[in-house]
């Protein structure tokens, strides 16, 4: 089964990228607009024109979660705005395929750590070799056993 992926309100998008602008150290203007207008706004400030996504970070697989399906409920919450980060299209990218932030691992290698540790690995029995006779890897008949016959060259 896919897992859960819960919209994210504008709202909370907006807050994200203000939460980013002020980390960079740049003045939030008051806009009197809509909260799509807002969050254009400051994604033009973060990002010009270069495509951006939204990021969950952690990755939402690797989180804690109870509940299948729209019954799931993450740890910490899959809509926190502390918790998501705009990035630019290609480093999102790499963090998600390549190589994560800095040294860590990317994210879909600590999802698949989070789902190995959930389902620990399965032994299966081992198989007995022992039953089957080996075969030679010479598959002519033995020496002796084949007739050898030369024919005279014609004249």
């Amino acid at each position: 089964m896919r897992l859960y992926r819960p919209y994210i309100p504008l709202s909370v998008r907006v807050a994200v990228a203000e939460r980013q602008l002020r980390e960079l150290g740049l003045q939030v203007p008051a806009l009197d607009a809509s909260m799509r207008k807002h969050l254009s706004y400051h994604l033009a400030v973060l990002f010009w024109d270069r495509p951006c996504h939204l990021d969950h970070d952690p990755p939402l697989a690797a989180r804690k979660r109870r509940g299948e399906g729209r019954n799931t409920v993450y740890t910490p919450d899959a809509n926190d705005p502390n918790y998501l980060r705009y990035r630019d299209a290609e480093e999102h990218r790499i963090k998600t395929n390549v190589r994560g932030d800095g040294a860590q691992y990317p994210d879909r290698v600590l999802i698949k750590r989070a789902r190995l540790a959930k389902h620990p690995k399965k032994t299966r029995p081992k198989k007995n070799w022992g039953r089957r006779p080996l075969r030679s890897a010479n598959r002519w008949p033995p020496r002796g056993s084949r007739k050898l016959t030369c024919e005279k060259p014609r004249e």
